[in-house]
């Protein structure tokens, strides 16, 4: 009796106070700028995308009809430790205190242990206290929230925040957590939902939202902007998984997991190579052979919460299925005769187009009701990779997702059976899916992909948007070329060959998931690609006619031979 006791108080813990390797977003309360909104406050929340674009934005996280991305407000708690310890640290390494900056984003690896006591039952996890200093690595890009030495803000005295590699910038990437409640005090542990305040541990400035110069505002983003300065904001530390409980239960769907659904042994859910967001190109289909390793069918399952939005998923629990190459979400919408499946851009996302539940079987009589409210915890785990079968149903539209078979015609190949999915009251005995989490290498080259069709799409239409109506343009006003300078010089070194000095296993990471992007992004983009690749030559070649400071920039000898060598080797590859 008393093993269970003290299993069940460490599983307590586990979700009431937060510690390293636990997964949580910081989250503040502005005043909406919607129209008609009366000066309502909504609650947003800190996000970055730390490819193409380092520093950190604001995601509204109150509108339950407009899905937020939460994977970019994603924060890792890496480490921990007084402030004592941490400059008696600095002061021995030189400013050099990487941790464990190679490591992943599912163990929670601390290099300070001799600091801070391990919480019994907590495998290795230490539990925060107000007062200490803490390093937050963003999940997706796997850099560190950190003070840049930039400052683009109209407070001079204030310095930019976003994401850097490594951890090695000495004290720039550490921040003293303290209490923003009379209620808490310096030493206590740090709950899951307290009010905090973050303090740089470099420039000693507090992490605060700021508004935005109407003139400064690119691409329709919130007028707000993150910045480390001498004023103070209340965050909220929202718990969305917890380390420990994520170890335990390994081999399970958890919220936010990128995977591929698989219809039988042989197929998934995917979207046509050709597929467009005109209604007749609009389609998702089920496809095998090279689709099933394919950037197409990579999904990722979003709980509808931001409390807890990592937690286990089980059955009956609303969540959105979001594509990731196209960054839209699986949904059902009302046809002239039927009702239609397609993917839905963030703006028609709506709980009522885009919500599905999972579900063990189609017997009304066992079908529960959808509870709307969050559940506190991490849940219990259900749904296992490889093993599990599971139904699709939508919630307001009582439809489970299904497909239907057709007789198409292909260039080249001829007739063949095309199975479209469908939504159907009834479908068929066989709908159940069956779901395999991607690799991290997958998953990081479809967000390349997103990306990079994201900003170079709204760079095109800008330039002609510029040709046709000039600085005013609308199209060219959403042009941030910061972030499209900053994109190209991602994608070199995403592509770079690694280092000689790594060793084998970290040069063989890289190198076999380069091979993939052309297997994942499919013949047809791979064509296109070398057609970019061409391009750039011409794009090298404008930079530099007529414009001396970009000449100047390539005048070394070096970097010529470099960047004509690299795009040479591009191509022949």
């Amino acid at each position: 009796m008393s093993e269970k006791e003290e299993s069940a108080g460490g599983e307590q813990d586990d979700v009431s106070f937060l510690r390293t390797g636990d997964i949580i977003c910081l989250t503040c309360l502005v005043t909406s700028q919607k129209e008609g909104a009366g000066g309502e406050s909504e609650r947003v929340c800190l996000a970055t995308e730390g490819f193409g674009n380092r520093m950190c934005t604001l995601e509204n996280v109150s509108d339950r009809d407009c899905p937020p991305d939460i994977s970019s407000c994603s924060l890792y708690i890496e480490n921990a430790l007084s402030v004592r310890a941490l400059q008696e640290m600095m002061s021995a390494d030189g400013g050099n205190i990487g941790g464990n900056a190679g490591g992943g984003t599912t163990t929670a690896t601390n290099t300070s242990s001799n600091d801070a006591t391990t919480s019994k039952g907590g495998g290795g996890h230490k539990t925060l206290l107000y007062g200490h200093a803490v390093q937050l690595r963003h999940v997706q890009s796997l850099m560190y929230l950190a003070c840049l030495s930039s400052c683009s803000s109209n407070d001079k005295l204030a310095f930019d925040v976003g994401v850097q590699e490594g951890s090695e910038e000495g004290e720039s990437s550490w921040w003293t957590i303290h209490p923003a409640s009379k209620q808490r005090s310096e030493g206590e542990k740090v709950r899951a939902g307290d009010d905090v305040i973050l303090v740089s541990v470099a420039t000693e400035r507090y992490l605060h939202m700021t508004n935005v110069a109407e003139d400064a505002l690119i691409g329709g983003r919130l007028g707000y902007m993150v910045i480390a300065s001498f004023h103070q904001t209340l965050w909220n530390v929202t718990s969305l998984s917890s380390g420990s409980v994520r170890i335990r239960n390994m081999g399970h769907l958890f919220g936010n997991d990128v995977l591929r659904l698989f219809h039988g042994n042989d197929e998934c859910l995917t979207i046509p190579e050709n597929w467009s967001e005109y209604p007749l190109h609009n389609l998702i289909i089920y496809e095998g052979g090279p689709a099933v390793t394919q950037a197409r069918s990579l999904w990722r399952i979003e709980l509808i919460r931001t409390k807890w939005h990592g937690a286990l998923v089980g059955y009956e629990q609303p969540f959105r299925i979001r594509h990731i190459t196209t960054g839209r979400y699986l949904g059902v919408v009302e046809g002239m005769n039927e009702k239609l499946v397609q993917l839905l851009h963030r703006d028609r996302a709506t709980y009522q187009n885009s919500a599905f539940v999972l579900c063990p079987n189609k017997d009304p009589k066992k079908q529960m009701l959808v509870d709307e409210k969050e559940e506190e915890g991490m849940g219990q785990a259900t749904i296992r990779y490889g093993e599990t079968n599971a139904f699709i149903r939508h919630v307001e539209r009582e439809v489970w997702l299904t497909y239907q078979t057709s007789e198409v015609t292909r260039k080249g190949i001829g007739k063949v059976e095309e199975k479209k999915a469908i939504a159907h009251s009834e479908g068929h005995m066989d709908d159940c899916y069956t779901f395999f989490m991607a690799l991290s290498e997958e998953s990081m080259s479809a967000r390349v992909i997103r990306k990079c069709s994201a900003v170079l799409n709204r760079f095109l239409k800008g330039i002609e948007g510029l040709q046709t109506d000039g600085n005013e343009s609308r199209d060219w006003r959403r042009v941030d070329l910061n972030e499209v300078l900053m994109l190209m010089r991602d994608l070199i070194d995403y592509f770079a060959q690694p280092e000689e000095q790594l060793d084998f296993e970290s040069r063989q990471n890289p190198m076999e998931a380069l091979p993939n992007f052309a297997s994942l992004i499919g013949i047809r983009n791979q064509l296109m690609w070398e057609e970019i690749s061409t391009y750039l030559y011409l794009l090298v070649a404008a930079m530099i006619k007529g414009n001396h400071s970009n000449c100047a920039q390539f005048a070394a000898l070096l970097r010529l031979d470099w960047l004509f060598g690299r795009l040479g080797r591009r191509q022949k590859s």
